[in-house]
């Protein structure tokens, strides 16, 4: 996956988790509560200072939400990092401050573990399992209730070791796969859409490319003009020298046409096609003149000469991508009765 993907969907997911975040402080809350008003274990002093930490975190939680939206790209790893380092050390010292109370929410541990790995990957995961594990470690020696527990505390402590280990080799046999998966359907989408000598865009590539530079010309973005090119004479150059020759030709004409950001495509054969953005026409005049001497350059040391036909068409309001080729198609063959090596407008 791309990196800007990646941190697209890293704030996605910090988004929902600050709402899941909300969601859990309000519960955790609701059950102190409830556990101090019906049980009164607890002295109101004991409640207060309890409650102070998930009021923080709520706060903290607030703050963040605020960077996200606003500067989602300040500091977004790092932000991640100690987000999820304060929830696994405020929720370890609420358990040891609400003692038995704490043995319903050990699992929230193993959710923060899996969760930051599900969200963020592997790495930030292995993180927060060595924070847990220290939560825990410090829990098991000097909370009173986890002491006087310390079977129940030693059977949460296999699962903590145990189940993040089988989870991380899963998720990174998945995505291994993933990533082998996403590899083969780049490949794929790469031979649909470019061709296999010059590794230029193919005519079906051609087609989405002119229906975006389309949008962008209704919009008053760009004008533009479709260039069909023709090679002169190339029938005689495989005769001559033969088609492996024939086509390192080709190779080199792709190169020599591909010099400016104007997408090129290979139709087939020795037809070409560039998608000409310009601002005005003498640009355009200038580019062609020039595509017209990088074609005629001599090729291997003056032994095949090499030449174009090329047909130029604007593209008008309205028209469609048939009429334009079209129209560019007409251009270049009258480029040819012409009298070859020239360009010429339709």
């Amino acid at each position: 996956m791309a990196k800007g993907s990646k941190l697209k969907d890293y704030l996605k997911h910090e988004k929902i988790q600050t709402y899941l975040r909300i969601m859990m402080i309000t519960i955790a809350s609701v059950a102190i509560s409830l556990d101090y008003f019906n049980n009164a274990r607890i002295t109101l002093q004991e409640y207060r200072y309890i409650m102070f930490f998930p009021v923080f975190v709520l706060f903290v939680t607030l703050v963040n939400a605020y960077i996200i939206k606003h500067y989602p790209r300040v500091y977004q790893m790092q932000r991640i990092q100690f987000i999820s380092s304060l929830e696994v050390f405020v929720v370890g010292y609420v358990f040891y401050l609400e003692g038995a109370l704490s043995v319903y929410f050990p699992a929230l541990f193993l959710w923060f573990i899996i969760g930051y790995s599900m969200r963020f990957g592997v790495r930030l995961g292995f993180l927060v399992y060595a924070e847990v594990l220290t939560v825990w470690f410090l829990l098991l020696e000097y909370d009173p209730f986890w002491r006087e527990n310390l079977e129940l505390g030693f059977g949460w402590l296999a699962a903590f070791l145990v189940i993040p280990i089988y989870f991380f080799i899963l998720l990174d046999k998945l995505h291994k796969h993933l990533n082998s998966l996403e590899e083969n359907i780049n490949k794929s989408e790469y031979k649909a859409t470019h061709d296999p000598l010059t590794k230029l865009a193919n005519r079906f590539l051609l087609d989405e490319v002119l229906k975006e530079v389309i949008q962008e010309y209704e919009k008053n973005i760009n004008q533009f003009a479709l260039i069909f090119i023709d090679l002169d004479n190339f029938k005689k150059i495989n005769d001559v020298h033969g088609h492996i020759e024939g086509d390192n030709v080709l190779v080199d004409i792709a190169k020599r046409i591909s010099i400016s950001d104007d997408f090129v495509a290979r139709l087939g054969g020795d037809e070409f096609v560039i998608v000409s953005k310009y601002v005005e026409k003498k640009e355009l005049y200038s580019k062609l003149d020039s595509l017209t001497q990088s074609i005629s350059a001599t090729y291997k040391d003056g032994t095949i000469e090499l030449s174009a036909s090329i047909g130029v068409a604007h593209y008008a309001k309205g028209m469609t991508i048939p009429e334009l080729k079209k129209r560019a198609d007409i251009a270049m063959y009258k480029a040819k009765a012409m009298g070859k090596n020239r360009y010429n407008f339709y």
